[in-house]
This record gives C-alpha cells, structure tokens and sequence, in this order.
C-alpha cells in the first residue's frame, strides 16, 4: 500500500503547526479517589507536520486515544494523565516536535441545597488542553496542561444599591477559571468549583426549595459585586488556594439585566 502521507507536498518549505482530528465523541472512565467517574467528551488531537511531508496519518491520532481507552492494564487518575499517555502513545507511531490533546466535557457534582439540604446535580462545563513537547532526537519531553473551568452563579449590582435605598438589579454571570502548569500541580476540578463558587454574590442551584431562594436572596444583597469584583476574588483564591507555580486566568461575563449588551472583565497571565 502506497503511504501517499510520507510524499513531498509540491508547496516548498511550509511547516504546518497544527493538523488533525476533532469533534470527536468517545467515553473516558476516571477512578480516583474510589470513586468512578463517567465523562463524555469532545476531543480534539492534533500535531505539527514537517515542511517535507504531506500529510498526517489520521488514523495513528484515532488509533492512539482507541488503543489507550481500552487499555484495562492502565488506570486513568485522572483527564490529564491520561492525556499524557495518549500523546505518548502517539509518539510511536507518528513522529512529532509538539502536539495537543482537547476535551471539552461537562464535569457533575452532587452538592446540597444551602438550607432544605436537598440532593441536587450540578453540570459545570471543563476544557483539557495537554502539550507535550519533544525537540530533536531523543530530546527529553516536556509536558503541561491548561485547565479552564466555567461556573454560573449571580452578582448584585453595588452602584444601584447605593443610590436606590438599598433597591438594586440583579445579573446572572458566568465565571471561568483557568490554571496552566505541570501535571503535579494540576489542581482537582472540584476545588477550581469551590473558587468559582464562592467568587459570586451568590452561587446558583439547578433545585432550590422557597428556604434555600430565601437564603441565596439575602446571601446576594449582603454581598454586593460588580463583574469585576468576581474577577478579582477568583484570582485572590486561585492564588492563595493553589500557589505560585500555575499560571491562573479568571473571567467572568455578566449577562445584564437592564441593558442589551453584556460585560466583562479578564484578568491573570498575559
């Protein structure tokens, strides 16, 4: 069989940074911490592709994440780790100088209602981004992930308050949290949540009987934040929570409720 892939392109000396597959669907089983976690994600794996060759083997990408899945011999403690194994894997079959792995997936969290301390599952959307890095021959591997995790909760406009005895306009606002760093300092999504979580002037449930909307009603007026404020305060635990060796992004979009536009606010790594 003729490997058309290995031919020389007929465009001369372009290199290409990034080639291969994505919008695709696989399941992934987490074990950690006794606890087994389903996650179905959307995947997107690519490579970069030397000025001298013409194209990517597609197959050794899907082959390389097909052949990790269902490995029963490797455990996976983790979206990172395995990540890593998969770009590994990769390496053997398709040579590279940089190449990334993608998930994007929905992380659930069984939590408790503020007051009545009814079970309820909430969605929290995650995105993995794994690089792993190998320059020149036997060139010792390098390899780091950026983990962004997103949260809704609510913020209470201060401005207002202060100049309508004590009456204001209240915003739902999506927050995001973003860490990039090597894998042993990776933090666990549940604690980027419980950032995320706290950062607002008041979280928000999926269920919430009339004890707990009372409760978050008065948790958010005692708690008056502009966009910016849940900015600064996800940066202010990230970096307390987490230390110096990550480098943290937060951003956080208010979709407002007395105008037509949104804002927002971004602040961490340039």
């Amino acid at each position: 069989m003729k490997e058309t892939q290995d031919l020389h392109p007929e465009a001369k000396g372009i290199q290409l940074h990034e080639v291969g597959v994505r919008n695709l669907k696989t399941l992934l089983l987490i074990h950690r911490q006794e606890t087994d976690f389903k996650i179905l994600p959307t995947v997107e794996i690519a490579i970069d592709l030397p000025d001298n060759i013409k194209g990517a083997h597609m197959s050794r990408l899907v082959e390389s994440i097909t052949d990790v899945l269902t490995d029963e011999s490797r455990k996976h403690s983790s979206v990172e780790m395995m990540s890593t194994q998969v770009l590994s894997e990769l390496s053997k079959r398709h040579s590279y100088s940089r190449a990334h792995m993608i998930l994007q997936f929905d992380f659930v969290v069984e939590q408790r209602t503020p007051k009545s301390n009814k079970r309820t599952f909430e969605a929290y959307p995650i995105v993995v981004k794994t690089t792993r890095t190998n320059r020149g021959f036997n060139a010792e591997e390098k390899i780091f992930h950026e983990i962004s995790v997103s949260s809704k909760g609510n913020t209470v406009c201060p401005h207002a308050m202060a100049n309508n005895d004590g009456k204001t306009h209240i915003q739902r606002a999506i927050g995001t949290l973003t860490v990039k760093g090597m894998n042993e300092d990776i933090p666990e999504f549940e604690k980027m949540i419980d950032i995320l979580e706290k950062s607002f002037s008041s979280p928000t449930f999926t269920l919430l009987k009339s004890s707990d909307e009372n409760f978050l009603v008065q948790r958010m007026h005692n708690n008056p934040l502009f966009c910016e404020d849940v900015t600064r305060n996800i940066l202010a635990f990230a970096r307390e929570e987490f230390g110096k060796n990550l480098e943290i992004r937060a951003e956080v979009e208010s979709q407002e409720s007395i105008h037509k536009h949104d804002v927002f606010s971004r602040g961490g790594w340039v």
